[in-house]
Parts: structure tokens; sequence; C-alpha cells
């Protein structure tokens, strides 16, 4: 009896191994085919984005990156960008100098593969791995676009989605060094990209949710996530005299707030400010009610980036009229760009709400990875997968909510944070599937 026990249990563990074997495989050969089909997306240089994160990468190169020297002497994305995708850009720069689109390959390709090596090693059941693989393939379809494309949403994606992975395995199981690993990746995330500011908190809020937590670990986790964006707002205000994570949320908030209606006057004794805004009044473009609604729906029905286009360069030569340098310029438009929200306050608010509604896209994501499971995951091996997609979802109403703040709804911002939310979602299910698969093994022995 004891003997037919033992054989029953070692044929489970056989069945699941053997399963979890070609399930890997099945994954592996999937991520190989989504590989090969983003690496043969053509290059994409963003106007804006590309030449800058370029001209950051160049001066990192060249030594002159953090240099404090006169700000007319500096590039402008040198002052304008955050620099942890200029510092990933750089190290194959250094070999594949005159090969630009080699450079990126090969930095997107590096955060791939390393994704992919995290993911697994912080996944040490077998069960769990094709399934993590085959999430995580599902979403890297969703940014395919993006893996050859000058910007930060391809490596913002890959660190949310080893963010996540830490996360489920702090929650499991919440040893120190877990929490101060995720800590430090989640102080990086908004020199990586400023709109992911938010995920500082993301540490604490793990800690507060396991039972195990420690005010010494609290305060770790959250000097450890703070240090990267303290140090390098200390770094800006040294070179740039202004104490900010990046200058270009102002300029980018006045591009979006020019949009929607003129400013009055307010101070007359600041002559400065009055040249500027009346100068920008008079030759300012504004978009309609229609067009506000049109610029911020998933898909885009309305191509906003003339009238965008127009008023930047309008304000930019306004600014070097009055003899404002980037940063004065950005100053007075932030300025402007707060009074113009005030005054327009509806049609601002039009902006967002109207924005908000693509999260409709999440709807189903959201029943799928986080209330079905709910359902059939009730023991304890589910309960991180669920408040890791409750998270994730979170991180994905929060960023939306950020970007339409200071810009019309662009289908790359909210990609950026979706994916990671199908990422999430196909993980839940496999979980579920996984759960019954081992309780029916268990049923099948025990008949035995």
């Amino acid at each position: 009896m004891h003997k037919i026990g033992l054989m029953s249990l070692a044929s489970g563990n056989n069945s699941r191994t053997l399963v979890g074997t070609v399930g890997l495989a099945l994954a592996w050969l999937f991520f190989l085919f989504v590989l090969r089909n983003i690496i043969s997306n053509p290059l994409q240089l963003y106007a804006f984005d590309g030449s800058q994160y370029l001209d950051f990468s160049d001066d990192i190169l060249s030594g002159f990156a953090f240099q404090i020297r006169p700000i007319t002497e500096m590039a402008f994305g040198t002052i304008m960008r955050t620099p942890v995708y200029p510092l990933l850009l750089s190290f194959p720069r250094l070999v594949f100098s005159s090969q630009l689109e080699t450079a990126l390959v090969l930095t997107h390709l590096i955060l791939l593969l390393g994704t992919v090596v995290v993911i697994l090693v912080f996944t040490p059941n077998l069960m769990a791995r094709w399934s993590i693989l085959g999430a995580f393939s599902m979403a890297t379809l969703r940014m395919n676009e993006y893996f050859m494309t000058l910007s930060t949403e391809w490596s913002a994606f890959c660190g949310l989605i080893i963010v996540l992975t830490l996360v489920m395995r702090a929650l499991d199981d919440p040893k120190i060094d877990r929490i101060f690993i995720l800590a430090a990746l989640c102080g990086l995330l908004p020199l990586l990209r400023p709109a992911l500011l938010f995920m500082l908190l993301v540490p604490t809020l793990v800690l507060l949710s396991v039972k195990q937590r420690r005010t010494g670990m609290l305060a770790g986790a959250a000097i450890i996530s703070a240090f990267p964006v303290m140090v390098w707002i200390g770094i800006n205000f040294l070179r740039l005299g202004v104490a900010t994570i990046s200058p270009v949320g102002g300029y980018t908030l006045f591009a979006t707030a020019s949009l929607i209606g003129n400013v009055k006057a307010v101070d007359d004794t600041d002559r400065q400010f009055e040249a500027f805004r009346q100068q920008f009044n008079s030759q300012k473009q504004v978009f309609t009610e229609q067009e506000v609604v049109a610029a911020n729906t998933i898909p885009r029905t309305f191509d906003m980036q003339p009238k965008y286009s127009h008023n930047m360069g309008v304000a930019w030569a306004i600014g070097q009229g009055l003899g404002l340098d980037v940063i004065g310029i950005g100053q007075i438009e932030q300025r402007y760009a707060v009074q113009a929200i005030l005054e327009n306050l509806d049609r601002y608010l039009l902006q967002i709400r109207t924005a908000l509604t693509s999260l409709r896209f999440v709807f189903p994501l959201f029943l799928v990875g986080l209330v079905l499971p709910c359902v059939m995951l009730r023991n304890a091996q589910g309960r991180p997968f669920l408040a890791t997609s409750g998270l994730c979802f979170l991180i994905h109403i929060i960023h939306v909510s950020f970007s339409a703040a200071f810009f019309p709804l662009d289908p790359r911002f909210y990609t950026l944070t979706l994916a990671p939310c199908i990422y999430m979602s196909c993980l839940t299910c496999c979980q579920v599937l996984i759960s019954r698969f081992r309780r029916n093994s268990c049923s099948s022995n025990s008949i035995r």
C-alpha cells in the first residue's frame, strides 16, 4: 500500500515535469517567433525624442554630459532628458559609433534577453516558467513596433515587467534583498521616463501588504527608491539652476495648455510675461471642443501635430526675442500653462475625461486577469498573482491619467502600460490552468 502511494506520487511528479518541460519548449519557440518579427521592423526616429536622446548620448560619450557649464553650450537633449536611456544607448555606441541601427538593436535586445533571464531566475518552478515566458511573449507582441524605435517605450516596458516579477516574488517571500532590489529599480524608472515617477511608491505598497514588514525595511525601501531621483534633481540644480527631474515637463504642459484657450492679463508689472502673453495670444492656434475630443480618443481621429508644433515654434521664437535661454523659456511657458488651465478648466478637464475613456479597452483584460482568477484562485499560492495583477491595472490607470494631464493622449503612452496588463492577464490565466492541473493530478494520485 505504501509502495503504491509512492509510485503514484512519482507518477504525478513525472507528469508535471513532462508537461512543464513541453510547455517551456513551446514557450521558447513562441518567444523566438516573436523576436524574429520585432527585429524585422524598420528603424523609427522620432523627430524630437530620438534626436534629443542621441544628443545626450553624444555628450556622455564625449565626457561633457554632467559637466557644469553655461546652458548655451549644452545640447538641448542634454538639458531636457533624463539620463538612464542615453546611458543605455551609449554602451553599444562605444563599439558601433557610426551604426545607429545596430546600436539600437543591441541595446533593446540586451534589455529583452535580460528581462527574460530575470523573470525565469525569479520563477524557480518549472511549471510556472513556461507560463511566464509565454505571457511575456504575448505582451512583447503588443510592444512590437517600439523595438526599433529610438525612444524610451521599449526600455520602460522591460523595466515594468521586471518590477512586476519582483513584486510577485516579494509578496510570496518578502526577503529584504528582494525588496531593496525592487526599490532600486523603481528609483531608476523615473530617470528613464519621468511619467513613471509614481513608481517610487510601489516598494512601500508591497511592504504594507505583507505581514513580515518592519519599520526599518519600510524606511530603507523608501530611501533607496527616492535616492536616484533626489541625486538627479540635485545635479540638475547645479547644472541648470532649477531643482527638477526634467525641464521638459514645463514645455509639454505648455504645448497642451496653449491649445485649450488664451490667457488674460493678470500682472502688468511683470513686463516680460505680459509681452510673451500678448504676442503668443495673437499668434497661437487653439483646439475646438470637437478637436479636443478627437485628439484624445484612441484610435486618434484628429492630427494634432500641426497646431501643436505651430504653438511650440511661436513660443520659442517669442522667448528668444525676449532674450530668454532654454530654461527661461520653459519657466515662462510653464507659468502661461498653469494660468491657461485655471482660466479654461472646463476645456482642460474635457481633455482628461476623454483620454480616460480609453481605459474601456483594458476592461476585458481586467475581467480575465483579475476578476476571473479571484473566483478560481483561492489558495495562498495564487494571492501574489492577484495582488500583482491589481497593482498592474492601477499602474495603467495612473499612467494614462498622468500622461493625459500633460499631453493629448498618445497611443504609445497608452500602450506602454497596457502591455504589462496583457502580461499579467495571461500569467494569471495560466496560473489558473496550472492550479487546476495540479489539483486534478493530486486527485488522481489519491484515487490510485
